[in-house]
């Protein structure tokens, strides 16, 4: 073949890959930097997903912050709805093979766990994302969780969290949040993702008091829980009801029905009581079958429930006996005992 003409078709050979290559990167271009791009990019999130995301508006570009209101992920496993999030992202983490948030700041979210028909047949357990996840700063200003379809709603407030999720593990490096009554929470750990549950190893969570918590949750809404804490008082601030030097918990079975053993070393109105306490639970009340405690040289030993949800009501009853008074105050010796029913109810505080 004659040069000139290898050396002209190599030129338009040439040409056509610049176009090519400048019709890609303006392909990208508009796909990273352009409100367009962010929601053909949605589309096409939907599209692979089965029609699972819906959103009322989509503005920004990937490259910088995104901005979604009325956002809406449903499936056949859970609905999470965000009213509106403002989300920057770090895609160049991408090509270290990692996705990185560099900041999330979110309205109010809900999270609703459906109870899904059996699977027709056994599907690969969900360990791992596809690819390294990191976030470096987020925040929610309330979160809505319900953890199974019949369970009571409950309610987080200003939610933050940094952390890193790589293979089947995820690193908490902080985790802060105001839970009803229970006030101000903080929390560090790891969470592992096992193929039949979720595993939580030596959390550290500081709030009420300082507890140590391992807790396996599994898929199928069966948990179990170990915890062990040290200064823990009631109410959560302020000048202290009840308080306990430690305690420890063990509790087993589904959110709405689970079993609970509790020991406890406890100081009520500058009384040492040793408790030992069993019984069943949901996630807004207790029943105590059985309590037994040790104080003032005497023994009560007792049954009641105890409600936190829609507001704190407690009652019980039982038995006391062997009771000295004279070991907080000498002046008044004896030997008190006998039956006893109480029952009371906590005014509902707004900001709960």
């Amino acid at each position: 073949m004659n040069r000139g003409i290898l050396r002209s078709v190599l030129r338009i050979l040439g040409m056509l890959l610049k176009i090519v290559l400048g019709l890609v990167a303006g392909a990208l271009l508009l796909l990273f930097a352009s409100t367009t791009g962010l929601r053909s990019a949605l589309d096409v999130a939907s599209a692979l997903t089965n029609q699972s995301i819906h959103y009322k508006s989509a503005s920004g570009r990937l490259l910088g912050h995104v901005e979604l209101e009325d956002f809406v992920y449903e499936d056949k496993y859970v609905k999470v709805e965000i009213d509106h999030a403002d989300v920057a992202l770090m895609l160049p983490s991408l090509l270290i093979g990692r996705l990185q948030l560099r900041d999330l700041q979110a309205g109010e979210v809900r999270v609703a766990v459906k109870r899904p028909p059996p699977p027709p047949e056994p599907t690969e357990p969900f360990t791992q994302l596809p690819f390294p996840l990191i976030i470096d700063q987020s925040a929610i200003a309330r979160l809505r969780l319900q953890a199974t379809p019949d369970a009571s709603w409950l309610d987080f407030n200003r939610i933050e969290l940094s952390a890193a999720w790589f293979d089947d593990i995820v690193d908490i490096d902080h985790l802060a949040t105001e839970f009803m009554m229970f006030g101000p929470l903080s929390a560090r750990g790891r969470l592992q993702f096992l193929p039949e549950a979720i595993r939580i190893e030596d959390a550290a969570v500081q709030g009420p008091g300082d507890i140590t918590l391992n807790m396996l949750i599994g898929y199928d809404y069966h948990f179990e829980a170990d915890a062990d804490w040290t200064r823990l008082q009631w109410p959560p601030s302020g000048t202290p009801v009840v308080q306990s030097k430690k305690g420890h918990l063990r509790a087993a079975g589904e959110w709405e029905q689970y079993e609970y053993a509790l020991d406890s070393v406890l100081r009520l109105q500058n009384v040492d009581v040793t408790t030992q306490a069993q019984g069943t639970g949901s996630l807004s009340a207790l029943d105590v079958a059985s309590l037994k405690a040790k104080l003032l040289s005497g023994e009560v030993n007792a049954s009641g429930h105890v409600q936190w949800l829609p507001q704190l009501h407690i009652e019980a009853e039982g038995k006391a006996a062997n009771i000295n008074p004279a070991m907080v105050a000498k002046d008044w010796p004896g030997n008190i005992g006998g039956k006893f029913k109480v029952t009371t109810m906590f005014q509902r505080i707004s900001r709960w």
